[in-house]
């Protein structure tokens, strides 16, 4: 996927499989639960929006309330996310303009 956009924006693609792991990780970003493959994706896709190098920190990722289909603000208001949760669920996050 490739996306050009004069603001910074971050783009994460899936397939569905089990990781566990991986989505407790991601909880600790996020301050809330992570048990979906289209969250994941919010998640990631916010991550690399904000440029952070590393790890994010715990709670330092703000997704939206509940993911669906189609654009959503993140918690925290900075970041607009598109999110399709397809048979590979993807998610394009884009900074609000000032906040980044």
């Amino acid at each position: 996927m490739i996306a050009r956009s004069s603001t910074r924006c971050g783009i994460d693609v899936e397939t569905r499989r089990s990781r566990a792991a991986a989505f407790r990780r991601a909880s600790s970003w996020c301050g809330t639960t992570i048990d979906s493959t289209e969250q994941w994706t919010q998640a990631e896709a916010l991550w690399k929006a904000g440029c952070e190098v590393g790890e994010p920190r715990p709670g330092s990722i703000a997704l939206p309330d509940q993911w669906r289909n189609g654009w959503q603000r993140s918690s925290d208001d900075t970041a607009w996310i598109y999110t399709c949760g397809d048979a590979e669920p993807w998610s394009v996050a884009l900074l609000r303009a000032g906040t980044g």
